[in-house]
C-alpha cells in the first residue's frame, strides 16, 4: 500500500473567541496544509463562523477534498490537524501487509501514550494549584 495516492474529504473545525481569531486560526490552518507538497487541496469550502451561545464561543470549519501522496501521509495529517471527520473517497479498497498495519498501530499507541502522559501531568499540576489556592 505504500506510495498509493488517496483522496479524502476532511472537515476541520475551529472553536474559540473572538470571531476574528477563529477566522484567522482556520485560515492559518489551511495555509499550513497548502505548504505541504505531498498533498493537494482539490476543493475547499470555508463556512462562516456561527455563534455557540451556550458556550459563548464561535465555531467555523472547512470542508476540503484533499489528495494525499500515501496512506502514511493521510494518517499523519489526521494526527497533525485532528479533523472532525475523514471520508476516504478513493481508492475504495486497500491491501497492505501486517508489517504496515503494525507500524500504523504502533504510531497510534505512541501518540495515545503521549496524550495520556500530558493529561496526567496537567491533572497533577491542576491538583497542586487547587491545593495551593485552598490553603489561602
Amino acid at each position: 500500500m505504500v506510495g498509493k495516492e488517496i483522496k479524502a474529504r476532511v472537515i476541520i473545525e475551529v472553536v474559540g473567541m473572538p470571531i476574528g481569531h477563529v477566522k484567522e486560526t482556520l485560515n492559518n490552518l489551511i495555509e499550513k496544509i497548502k505548504e505541504d507538497k505531498e498533498l493537494v487541496i482539490e476543493k475547499q469550502e470555508i463556512f462562516e463562523p456561527a455563534e455557540l451561545p451556550e458556550l459563548k464561543l464561535f465555531s467555523t470549519f472547512v470542508e476540503a477534498d484533499i489528495k494525499f501522496s500515501s496512506i502514511e501521509k493521510l494518517i499523519g495529517f489526521c494526527f497533525d490537524f485532528t479533523p472532525s471527520s475523514v471520508e476516504v473517497l478513493d481508492p475504495m479498497n486497500f491491501i497492505f501487509d501486517a508489517r504496515f498495519l503494525n507500524c500504523i498501530l504502533n504510531d497510534i499507541v505512541t501518540k495515545l501514550h503521549r496524550y495520556t502522559m500530558l493529561i496526567r501531568n496537567l491533572d497533577a499540576e491542576y491538583a497542586l494549584l487547587k491545593r495551593e489556592l485552598n490553603k489561602k
